[in-house]
């Protein structure tokens, strides 16, 4: 009777019998934070993505690109790509998908993220190199030439232009900050919208040259204007759009008074730029506003 009153050994049975579920719910709380943290991942892998594939729609290579940004983030990533296009703009989106290992093998799944990102002509830049250069049929990465000769501009012209704050009197000064740190605010505060209009600078060819002199294997965000102006201070200079613009080589002539600038024009992605809901109707000289839009 002592025996069978015994009750010791009876926790032990009742643990086995809950250990297989103790062993589910513990597996299961592991998996969904597996899941959960793969989700957040996946999506920082479409993010990157989509952002570095519709910067290379220009270059043909957009499976490429984003297959490699995908794999650096998450390696095993896999990405789809559709994209659309239309007057000014163009976007790609972006579809990945990465495995997750379920607790002790058991539970994976794989877990999927979605991302478009368009890129589209700017309708508003900072940092604007005090300058603006006539437009032409130049291509990236393409040398020329431009000259600006007081008292006017004609075909393959240059001319500095009075941006806010800037004038005869302070130009020099201006691009040489603008030079020493292209990409920094500190040597112009403000935003600048295309079209608009300008107005241009008489300045001396000595000073003009010596000021760009500096400015030289640097890139330098200039305008673009649509057509020949006066060489007199305050001629009109319409803006019609941007473009990243490198100095090669910087020249003075004295007969006749002109400065001759030799350079190229380069990729730009602008950056902080709004993108808008729709395209500005702006020329395209290779500026462009890039963003996630979903």
């Amino acid at each position: 009777m002592r025996r069978l009153a015994d009750e010791s050994g009876q926790s032990l049975v009742f643990f086995l019998l809950f250990l297989p579920s103790l062993v589910l719910l513990v597996g299961l709380v592991v998996n969904v934070g597996a899941w959960l943290q793969g989700q957040r991942h996946v999506q920082n892998v479409a993010d990157a993505a989509a952002l570095a594939a519709v910067q290379s729609l220009q270059s043909g290579n957009v499976q490429a690109v984003a297959d490699s940004y995908a794999n650096v983030n998450w390696a095993g990533s896999t990405v789809t790509l559709s994209g659309s296009s239309g007057s000014g703009t163009q976007s790609v989106s972006v579809h990945a998908t990465h495995s997750v290992a379920g607790f002790i093998g058991v539970g994976g799944i794989t877990v999927g993220a979605n991302a478009t990102a368009r890129t589209q002509v700017a309708d508003s830049v900072t940092n604007v190199s005090p300058f603006g250069v006539l437009a032409g049929s130049w291509q990236f990465g393409q040398q020329v030439t431009f000259r600006w000769s007081p008292p006017a501009n004609a075909a393959n012209s240059f001319a500095p232009i009075r941006f806010g704050g800037v004038n005869a009197g302070n130009f020099d000064t201006f691009a040489a900050c603008d030079a020493s740190a292209p990409a920094g605010d500190n040597c112009l505060s403000g935003t600048f919208s295309a079209p608009l209009g300008y107005r241009t600078l008489r300045v001396s060819t000595d000073a003009l040259a010596a000021a760009l002199q500096a400015t030289e294997n640097v890139t330098h965000l200039v305008g673009v204007y649509d057509s020949p102006v006066g060489g007199r201070n305050n001629s009109p200079v319409d803006v019609v759009g941007w473009a990243a613009f490198t100095i090669d080589d910087v020249r003075e002539g004295v007969s006749p008074a002109v400065v001759v600038v030799t350079g190229h024009f380069d990729t730009f992605v602008g950056s902080p730029l709004p993108v808008g809901a729709n395209p500005p109707t702006a020329a395209d000289f290779g500026v462009r506003a890039v963003g996630l839009v979903k």
